[in-house]
């Protein structure tokens, strides 16, 4: 991956308040908070681990990102059902 390529958990949070205005009904999280709890019921992937310093990084490609983002969705409809 190139710099340019790396994309971080904000660049994921902007990709799903999209999606939350695209699909008001679904009720889709758009927080930090949303996030930990996606990860933790393994909707959204851990994703590589980038080092700068003391701090590990997440990053993602677009297409990780469009992934998850649709992950998210059919997690969400399912709820909805």
């Amino acid at each position: 991956m190139t710099m340019e390529q790396h994309l971080t958990k904000r660049h994921l949070l902007e990709a799903l308040k999209e999606a939350a205005t695209k699909y008001p009904d679904l009720n889709i999280g758009a927080s930090h908070i949303s996030l930990d709890k996606y990860e933790k019921r393994g909707i959204i992937p851990l994703g590589n681990k980038m080092s700068v310093g003391r701090n590990n990084w997440r990053v993602y490609s677009e297409s990780d990102i469009k992934e998850i983002v649709a992950r998210v969705i059919d997690y969400k409809r399912k709820q909805v059902k």
